[in-house]
């Protein structure tokens, strides 16, 4: 794995109930996002295998903290809120 020190860990659940759910969306909107904003750099974004929390899903976990049912129009100030937690922007 490479090095993540400093970064923001966003882990999309890509298990096959929250990838129909829409977690594939929000893996293309999210990895869409970074690269237009040039976070690419301050964010470290991976793709997990089931996380057996199906009934809720879509799941993202974004520093160790789980969001469920996550809709596209949330990552938006989920990402917001963790970038500025963690001092990678104003």
């Amino acid at each position: 794995m490479k090095d993540v020190k400093g970064r923001l860990i966003v882990q999309v659940c890509m298990g096959s109930s929250c990838f129909s759910r829409g977690n594939q969306n929000n893996l293309a909107f999210l990895e869409a996002f970074l690269k237009e904003h040039q976070l690419m750099e301050k964010v470290h974004l991976v793709g997990t295998l089931c996380e057996e929390r199906c009934t809720t899903g879509p799941n993202l976990t974004v520093d160790g903290q789980r969001y469920e049912r996550v809709e596209r129009n949330a990552i938006l100030d989920i990402l917001q809120h963790h970038l500025k937690e963690k001092g990678l922007c104003s």
